[in-house]
């Protein structure tokens, strides 16, 4: 099996739609029903928006065709229910995997969340006649703690049981000291600055390696010692959000001043690169002028690590999720929690704030003596 992408000769009713992935198999054939539901998801799904997620649902159906291919097994079920579905074979296969290959429950489910809304599409569409799981019904008694539960009632929902159980873990964030170790061990001018960005406002890799130059102004004498709102407009340039749902992050003012004096100086980068052909707006650029890929800002904290100038891992999830963390704080001690949720959720980009409650539980990872003063101390660090 294969992943390609189109090229602009691939036309719909006579527009080109370059840059959709297509799977092909080992006699280079198109895998047909996967490129319906790539083309159906790309341009008619209306929900779905982003070309990341086309790229996540083209990988699991990539992983689970080509388990398929290597084991000759037909993706088409059957209609003897007494013998095992190949989606549990997969499931239990990747589940399997152990040392560099391994999988977390999370992964595995989220490519079975993939495979399951591609059968059924197929379904719909009359490719096959029935799927490849048995559904049930069950109770659900949407007892997620979240606001007014108390007004819900039970219900029954359609469940299969395709997927792993899954253990929810609080997300990872920094503490107070790891935090001073990791700004104080970076050299490199760029890498701090997305790093300083990233810890202070939340902002996704994704959004921070597409961060536009200009939203960056010089704050004016009375803006200093504030946080000045930058609105994130995904339909501007090529500023990426989650779900391309426009936003607005706070920035400190001296953070913002460093960060305007980097799009006049930077570090010697060349802002016209031959492979763009113009300028990028795009804030942060590499040495000879190139854009950063999505994943540049986890390898060069990877590097970090690797290199012996810190002892500890680090993410931008981990930054995001650190950010987030002293946040609600800040905001819970002015503000009930209710507010100080919607707060941060806005900042996040959250579609829910059941998503945000989590952070909750964060805070209890921090030291009680480190939690007051976490939000000063970051912010010296950040904007020093």
């Amino acid at each position: 099996m294969l992943l390609v992408n189109s090229s602009a000769d691939l036309t719909i009713k006579g527009m080109p739609h370059p840059n959709i992935p297509i799977l092909v198999d080992s006699e280079m054939k198109v895998v047909v029903p996967v490129f319906q539901f790539i083309i159906y998801q790309s341009i008619e799904n209306g929900r779905v928006s982003s070309h990341k997620t086309i790229k996540n649902y083209s990988n699991a159906l990539y992983d689970y065709f080509s388990f398929l291919e290597a084991n000759s097994l037909n993706w088409e079920p059957t209609s003897d229910r007494s013998q095992v579905s190949n989606i549990s074979l997969y499931r239990n296969w990747s589940a399997s995997l152990d040392g560099k290959a391994s999988l977390k429950s999370s992964t595995i489910n989220s490519r079975l969340a993939v495979i399951k809304s591609f059968y059924e599409f197929c379904h719909d569409r009359g490719m096959i006649d029935s799927l490849p799981w048995t559904s049930v019904l069950r109770t659900s008694s949407h007892d997620n703690g979240g606001f007014m539960r108390h007004t819900r009632t039970e219900t029954k929902v359609e469940s299969t049981d395709l997927r792993l159980k899954q253990f929810k873990e609080p997300p990872r964030i920094l503490n107070l000291n790891q935090a001073k170790q990791l700004i104080q061990s970076i050299s490199n001018k760029t890498l701090l600055l997305m790093v300083k960005l990233s810890i202070t406002t939340g902002l996704r890799r994704d959004e921070i390696s597409s961060f536009q130059r200009d939203c960056i102004f010089k704050p004016s004498a009375d803006q200093i010692g504030k946080r000045l709102a930058v609105d994130l407009t995904p339909s501007r340039g090529k500023q990426r959000t989650k779900g391309s749902r426009p936003r607005t992050i706070y920035i400190p003012a001296p953070l913002m001043l460093e960060l305007h004096e980097y799009t006049r100086w930077g570090e010697g980068v060349k802002r016209h690169s031959k492979s763009l052909g113009n300028d990028s707006n795009k804030l942060f650029l590499t040495i000879d002028g190139n854009e950063y890929s999505e994943s540049a800002l986890n390898t060069l904290l990877a590097k970090l690590t690797t290199t012996g100038k810190i002892e500890f891992k680090v993410s931008p999830h981990m930054l995001r999720h650190t950010f987030a963390t002293v946040e609600l704080y800040a905001e819970s001690q002015t503000k009930d929690m209710a507010h100080a949720l919607a707060w941060v959720r806005d900042r996040l980009g959250h579609s829910s704030i059941q998503t945000t409650m989590v952070y909750i539980h964060c805070i209890e990872q921090l030291e009680d003596h480190e939690v007051h003063q976490y939000q000063k101390e970051l912010l010296e660090l950040a904007t020093s």
